[in-house]
């Protein structure tokens, strides 16, 4: 029977009630309604509507669920409950339940006008969890969560959670503890079914005709078929079934009493250990469930069963498989158990292979529940909500107090965009099951999303009340404090849910437990960043990237976090390279900014905020978003960004625009930035997914560098930047553990720089003193080609990245260098130009290989190789390269807390015009992609410690050494033969970096950070004219205080001292030293329900007036001048 079919059997119903105050959506056993027509009861059917003044009520051994339509709570009903719905205030849509007998649990979570009323006693319901039950001469009330007013004609009283009241005829309501909430509900937990697996299920008796009819969802027949037994020829196998059928409806009590008849015939029965195990395991006591199955014998399917969903529980799921091939053996064809090793596959993420096996539970039988939830959540999988719905509806039809349909089923529409109907579907869920945590956890999400956060944040404390080794509260609890303005609250609850994290072996395979640990350290680097203690965020970072690397989150982290950090481009627009291919289809936009290189806008100015971590769903649904960011500012700065993403089914795409421009702080220091993009992926199968992307880019500008001697910039240098990328990308899983991926992208690249320089000089005969003007004009456009691939394969202790590619590069150069000189001497200016073209073709091939090894959890070695053959050639001048470069990483965390980290590598700088590579960016924690000359040949050396004291306090430091063997070209022209000549120059570079910090949130509203940052750089050049040598330190001391109306306060005070060691071959009149503070203070404003946030952020609030040299002009620091910038970035959805 359909649930089409359901409903057609009562059109004339419906039509006699317009407005029907519930409706059913539970039936076990037994379940009428009254007034049907001529008849005054009639058998329920599932959705069938409850009309005001009818009564809903439960025979023996049956249970029953409605949902009223009024604020969407769900009541259970016990065995022989009788209750009747009717409405007492058509104004206020008012209902009154009337609890003639029986028992109701009530689910609610909307505050409403709900009484419910039994001879002794009556509830009104306050937005709660709670049980009434009436006896013969009282009624109780136990209150597991909320509020609930209980009260009679003798008097009144209000409950609190984990409180009972008592009431009997003539006396007030008498409060009383809830000594053991599981005993009080247990009537209305569901217990896994082991009655398909029961000995003698195949025989011709009538124990295997009840089973066969139980199987098939008649739970009454199959007892009166039983019953039909004569006491005397009951075996203990009939208790064994009975017994079995009992517990699927809650009938706790009868059943052990069955199975303790069994036991007393045959204490060796080996079912009935399984149906304890059961029990025990419902009841949350995995202890109780090993003791019951200790010594039992092995040729029992049931207990084989049972001992699977043990071992899943350990963490253990390769042997949970194996339980069930053990089962499988002594039961070749058991429908259930096929069904249950697709579950087993499916949690292992291997989607193909669990499809297969439920498909094949199926063709034996359509009878089987969890073959139909098999299906539905691959379907999910694969983006099919449609077919998931039918699955899980069949079901549902199936077994219809399994909670795992209406949890698919509420996952279904939210991803349609029906997130209230989904909302009801997991309310119905919980209802079904109080007992399951990670019911409650997908609740506490759906009411998230729809903003409702005091009744999340009650779902998610359930759910670690009930499972408190479950990581899934703390983690989704901590966007939502975010969203509250609490980030120090939300790093509390990160922290404690990756301590937790491997306690869900229960629910994961090893493989994707690391991507859920993953998960939680990229969410946890997100908030490191939102409380300003940076340098955490990158090691969370790399952290979750060297945990599962072909998970999407860590980079898209180490993407956002790049962005803040001094010659980061190239690793910031390859990370979020690699987490867009890694990603399934999805509604986050594609950021212009992300994929862009020489972003020139210092940190604080423009209209965008890189990360939209906040932002993001929970669950990912159908249909369209915007954001839309502007900002204004100081030295006539304006900007603005649109996004819009839209999702549907396996198919999204996205565009972006962004613009940025400003006057700059001194004389042409002007830009304007434009960036266009345009993304779409189609996700072919859960396992395929291609995507495509053009991104276009403009800056014009002045010179935007800034110079440790304020008068060296160019007051006419002008650039014109251009650049097409053109993208097509490629994911291919072949389940959890390999993927691949491939890239292709095609740049060009277009540069237009002018410059002139004018002065008096005095000049030989017969110019004598003389207006010297220089003006030089380049012109160059560069076209590339990368074509990549990368395999990644993971094993619990081992990963092995092996990939490469090809990269070409077409250059050419157009440049031109004209004098004018003017002198009294002359009659007319005397003119010189020197016009230089040329073009070289550069092709580089490289192959990695790269291996994380895990000896044990605590400890990580990297090891790597690349391959470089480089060939180029400039006019007379070739170049030829090939080259080994190793690679070796440490990771060591001696104890909780404690993290040590090493690495040393080798690098070279490929030609590149989008920069963008999915290789690894990092070794250890540490880049290894920087933007620097091509072909420069880097050693690097890294060690890093840090230490967590808990979740609140913080200390580290870490050190890095470059030191680059770099070879330029310079052009000479032959005094004889007029030729232009390429020379190659050779020097060596070397960096230096080192960075202590410590940070402490000493209270929930404020988080303090202290950073010392030191950075040496030298040129070793042969000739003395072209050696530098510059040192900066900077202490930044960073406050930020975070209030609950949304309100964040940011001040930071650094100390900059920064030296230049004097040149006399170059400019010896230099002053050698420049110290200065620098204040910036900056306001940010959340707005309720995620709907974006608003900034003023002051740069340089004192004013103060001083000359720096970035060492990464692409992002420069400081602005020495008071800068304003009003910013405001909304979302539609």
């Amino acid at each position: 029977m359909t649930l089409l079919s359901c409903i057609a059997g009562w059109p004339s119903l419906v039509a006699a009630c317009d407005n029907p105050l519930a409706r059913v959506v539970s039936i076990e056993g037994q379940v009428q309604r009254s007034d049907c027509g001529n008849q005054p009861w009639c058998d329920a059917v599932l959705q069938m509507p409850v009309c005001d003044g009818q009564r809903v009520r439960t025979g023996a051994h049956s249970r029953a669920a409605i949902q009223l339509t009024s604020d969407a709570s769900v009541l259970r009903l016990d065995q022989y409950t009788t209750l009747l719905v009717e409405s007492t205030d058509q104004a206020s849509r008012g209902l009154l339940l009337e609890l003639f007998e029986g028992a109701v649990n009530l689910f609610s979570r909307t505050p409403s006008s709900l009484l419910i009323n039994t001879s002794f006693i009556a509830a009104a319901i306050k937005g709660t969890e709670f049980q009434v039950r009436t006896f013969d001469n009282s009624s109780r009330i136990d209150l597991f969560e909320g509020v609930v007013e209980a009260s009679n004609s003798e008097g009144s009283l209000t409950l609190h959670a984990g409180q009972s009241a008592l009431a009997v005829a003539g006396k007030p309501p008498r409060l009383m503890a809830l000594v053991d909430p599981i005993d009080a509900v247990q009537w209305s937990l569901y217990y896994t079914p082991l009655i398909a697996t029961l000995a003698g299920r195949d025989g011709d008796g009538t124990e295997a005709d009840a089973v066969r009819v139980a199987t098939r969802g008649d739970l009454i027949r199959a007892l009166q078929e039983l019953d039909g037994v004569p006491k005397r020829e009951r075996l203990p196998s009939w208790h064994i079934v009975r017994a079995a059928i009992l517990l699927s409806v809650g009938r706790v009590d009868r059943a052990q009493t069955e199975l303790d008849a069994a036991e007393t015939a045959d204490p060796g029965i080996a079912d009935a250990a399984a149906l304890r195990a059961v029990i025990a395991l419902t009841r949350g006591s995995a202890g109780d469930a090993r003791q019951a199955l200790a010594r039992r014998a092995s040729n029992s399917a049931a207990v084989w069963l049972v001992e699977s969903y043990l071992r899943q529980n350990a963490g253990r799921l390769p042997k949970a498989l194996a339980a069930t091939r053990q089962a499988l053996e002594l039961q070749p064809n058991n429908a259930l158990l096929i069904a249950r090793q697709a579950e087993l596959l499916l949690t292992e993420g291997r989607l193909g292979n669990a499809v297969a096996r439920a498909e094949q539970s199926l063709e034996i039988t359509g009878d089987v529940p969890l073959g139909h939830i098999v299906l539905g959540f691959a379907y999910l999988a694969e983006r099919r909500p449609q077919a998931a719905e039918t699955a899980f509806d069949r079901a549902l039809q199936l077994d219809q107090g399994d909670p795992l349909p209406r949890l698919g089923l509420g996952l279904a529409a939210i991803s349609q965009g029906r997130l209230q109907a989904g909302t009801e579907e997991l309310e119905i869920a919980v209802a079904l099951d109080p007992r399951r945590s990670l019911l409650r956890s997908y609740l506490g999400n759906a009411y998230f999303e729809q903003n409702r956060n005091a009744l999340a944040r009650d779902q998610f404390l359930s759910a670690e009340t009930l499972d408190p080794l479950d990581p899934k509260p703390w983690f989704y609890l901590a966007p939502l404090l975010l969203s509250e303005n609490r980030p120090i609250e939300a790093l509390d609850a990160l922290v404690r849910a990756v301590d937790l994290n491997d306690n869900r072996a229960v629910y994961r395979s090893r493989p994707l437990l690391e991507q859920d640990r993953a998960a939680r350290y990229a969410t946890m680097g997100s908030l490191f960043s939102e409380l300003n203690f940076d340098e955490l965020a990158l090691p969370a970072g790399t952290r979750a990237t060297a945990q599962a690397p072909a998970e999407p989150g860590g980079h898209f982290l180490l993407a956002d976090l790049y962005n803040e950090q001094p010659r980061r481009e190239v690793a910031r627009v390859s990370e979020y390279l690699q987490a867009r291919l890694l990603s399934p289809v999805s509604s986050r936009p594609v950021q212009p900014l992300l994929t862009q290189t020489r972003l020139t806008i210092p940190n604080g100015l423009g209209p965008a905020n890189l990360s939209l971590f906040e932002y993001g769903s929970l669950f990912d649904h159908d249909g369209g978003r915007a954001w839309v960011s502007a900002a204004a500012g100081s030295q006539q700065s304006i900007g603005d960004e649109l996004l819009f993403s839209f999702l549907q089914g396996p198919f999204a795409f996205s565009l972006g625009q962004y613009r940025y421009q400003d006057e700059g702080y001194r004389p042409n220091n002007d830009q304007q930035r434009d960036l266009i993009s345009a993304f779409a992926q189609w996700d072919v199968t859960p396992f395929t997914s291609i995507q495509a992307e053009i991104s276009h880019s403009s800056l014009n500008s002045g010179d935007l560098a800034s110079y440790f001697l304020p008068d060296a910039f160019s007051p006419n240098r002008r650039s014109d930047l251009m650049t097409n990328n053109y993208r097509l990308g490629l994911r291919q899983r072949f389940g959890p553990q390999l993927v691949l991926l491939g890239s292709l992208i095609d740049s060009h690249e277009r540069v237009d720089l002018r410059d002139s320089a004018e002065d008096r000089l005095l000049l030989p005969p017969p110019f004598g003193l003389s207006q010297v003007r220089a003006n030089a004009e380049l012109k160059s456009q560069d076209d590339g080609l990368s074509a990549e691939f990368r395999w990644l394969w993971s094993q619990p202790m081992l990963t092995v990245d092996f990939g490469g590619g090809n990269y070409q590069v077409d250059a050419s150069r157009d440049e031109r260098t004209t004098t004018i000189i003017s002198s009294p001497q002359l009659p007319q200016p005397r003119i010189a130009s020197q016009p230089r073209s040329f073009s070289n073709r550069s092709d580089h091939d490289r192959l990695y290989l790269y291996t994380g090894i895990e000896p044990w959890q605590a400890l990580r070695l990297e090891l790597g190789l690349s391959w470089e053959n480089f060939n180029d050639r400039l006019l007379n001048f070739k170049r030829q390269l090939n080259t080994f470069n190793p690679k070796l990483g440490l990771t060591w965390e001696p104890q909780p807390g404690t993290t040590l980290r090493a690495a040393t590598f080798r690098t070279l700088q490929r030609p590149m015009v989008t920069y963008q590579t999915i290789e690894p960016t990092q070794i250890a924690g540490f880049n290894q992609l920087f933007q620097d000359t091509t072909l420069d040949q880097a050693r690097h050396v890294g060690l890093a410690f840090d230490q967590r004291f808990g979740s609140r306090l913080f200390l580290g430091a870490w050190h890095t050494r470059q030191r680059n063997d770099t070879s330029s070209v310079t052009f000479n022209v032959d005094g004889i033969t007029t030729e232009t000549l390429v020379v190659e120059r050779k020097f060596d570079t070397e960096r230096n970096q080192t960075t202590g910090y410590l940070y402490w949130a000493p209270i929930d509203s404020l988080a303090l950070a202290a950073e010392y940052h030191r950075e040496t750089w030298e040129k070793f050049d042969p000739e003395p004219a072209f050696r530098v040598d510059t040192r900066t330190q900077r202490v930044p001391l960073t406050g930020s205080l975070f209030l609950r109306n949304g309100l964040s306060i940011v001040a930071r005070a650094t100390h900059v001292n920064q030296r230049l060691i004097p040149n006399p071959a170059k400019a010896p009149e230099v002053n050698d030293h420049n110290g200065f503070w620098n204040l910036d203070l900056g306001f940010y404003w959340r707005l309720q329900k995620r709907k974006g946030f608003l900034s003023i952020n002051v740069l340089n609030l004192l004013d103060e007036q001083f000359a720096y040299e970035d060492q990464d002009s692409n992002r420069p620091l400081f602005v020495p001048e008071r800068t304003l910038a009003l910013r405001a970035s909304l979302k539609f959805d």
